[in-house]
């Protein structure tokens, strides 16, 4: 399996860098936001604490784990504050570059190299996304097929497709959400049975949640989630482990992973007034400024009731091919818990369906436009669910086998 996830992973690479490089993808202004906030970097190697860059200029606030990644990344890249002073100062990296919107991106603009080296910097994680979601997959089923459709799935997915080769945040989004599957895998399914190991996993799952959520705000729902699962499996009465472990565990993953989250953003004691729940406040402030405008603007990219929302999801995460799959699986999901009762919902395979039921309603919760990367959070599960068929298929596959033999 090991050969197959590289292989997976460096194919996926190529194949999005060729896209990038060819330079047919539609520019979008968020990613020149994006760029204009690898500034981090250099200020904190300067010492410029006091700049107002902190801030984050009201109406585009944003923690700062993916400033993180794309300062460290385009600083590889050997581009300087110089080059990064091109994309402009939030809120006017809309604004200056509102023309390009929608259009390739011209070449020989002197923004293009490093808009197109943080596009790269995209890819690549969601190249490693693609190998991790195929080694979750072999995870769960514990089938090599079902580990290679996984990653493949992820791979040709649209929303994958389009943060792939874009500027974003989401890229490292996902890479986070898959290492925290893998986290929650060892916590709920390894039975860590001695301490060292049991704190190892308790701090790993701190440390990917604290930066999930420094990424972006709504990687908070995973703590929620993660909640929602401990609770599950505590009322089910598992005995593989101490019941209470798993309400104790997400407790301490929570403190520990707000002490690491705090450390990730020294701004916080530069500018006290701009501490993360007055940063929630702005963008909620400024998602209802925009729900206002875009409601003047382009109607139709404002979905505010339950049924748009859906309709929205289901265009965006289910392309025509993944629908045989997923009605699959899902028609196994229902069929199992009538056929094995009770032990079906101890799989790591039914884990995963309640976090992503949860993870469900909480983007019907917060998404209110009709954007397609904001499902993002969703693709992991839809995958999952989309290989359900591989138990049954793997059981005829066993017993035609065994008939044919004898």
């Amino acid at each position: 399996m090991t050969i197959i996830i590289c292989i997976l992973t460096i194919s996926s690479f190529i194949i999005y860098l060729s896209s990038i490089l060819n330079n047919k993808i539609s520019f979008q202004t968020d990613e020149a936001y994006w760029v204009s906030t690898a500034k981090i970097i250099p200020k904190l190697f300067t010492a410029r604490f006091k700049d107002p860059f902190w801030k984050e200029y009201y109406g585009f606030t944003n923690f700062n784990g993916a400033k993180y990644v794309y300062g460290i990344g385009l600083l590889l890249f050997k581009h300087t504050e110089k080059d990064i002073d091109l994309a402009g100062i939030a809120p006017y990296t809309y604004y200056n570059w509102r023309s390009y919107d929608g259009n390739a991106f011209p070449e020989d603009n002197k923004f293009y190299p490093i808009l197109r080296d943080a596009r790269i910097i995209s890819s690549i994680f969601i190249s490693f996304s693609v190998g991790l979601m195929a080694f979750i997959c072999f995870l769960i089923f514990q089938n090599v097929i079902a580990g290679t459709l996984g990653g493949i799935f992820l791979f040709i997915h649209p929303i994958t497709q389009y943060v792939a080769t874009h500027a974003f945040s989401d890229s490292f989004l996902l890479f986070f959400i898959l290492l925290l599957i893998i986290g929650i895998y060892m916590l709920f399914q390894d039975k860590a049975d001695n301490n060292k190991k049991y704190q190892f996993i308790i701090h790993y799952n701190a440390i990917i949640l604290a930066y999930l959520v420094s990424i972006k705000i709504n990687g908070l729902l995973f703590l929620g989630a993660m909640s929602f699962l401990a609770v599950w499996m505590y009322i089910t009465k598992i005995k593989y482990k101490e019941k209470s472990i798993y309400i104790s565990s997400v407790i301490k993953i929570s403190f520990e992973a707000m002490l690491f989250f705090l450390l990730l953003h020294p701004n916080f004691f530069f500018f006290p007034n701009f501490n993360p729940l007055q940063m929630i406040q702005d963008r909620i402030t400024i998602t209802s400024h925009h729900i206002a405008l875009y409601s003047k603007i382009n109607p139709s990219h404002v979905i505010l009731t339950i049924p748009d929302r859906l309709n929205s999801l289901i265009k965006h995460c289910f392309p025509l091919w993944i629908l045989p799959f997923f009605c699959s699986g899902l028609a196994y999901i229902l069929l199992q818990p009538i056929i094995h009762k009770k032990k079906a919902f101890i799989s790591f395979f039914y884990q995963m369906l309640i976090l992503g039921y949860v993870t469900f309603i909480g983007v019907l919760t917060y998404v209110v436009f009709d954007e397609i990367r904001y499902y993002l959070p969703l693709l992991p599960f839809i995958i999952i669910i989309s290989l359900g068929w591989v138990y049954p298929f793997l059981d005829i596959l066993k017993h035609t086998y065994k008939t044919v033999k004898n």
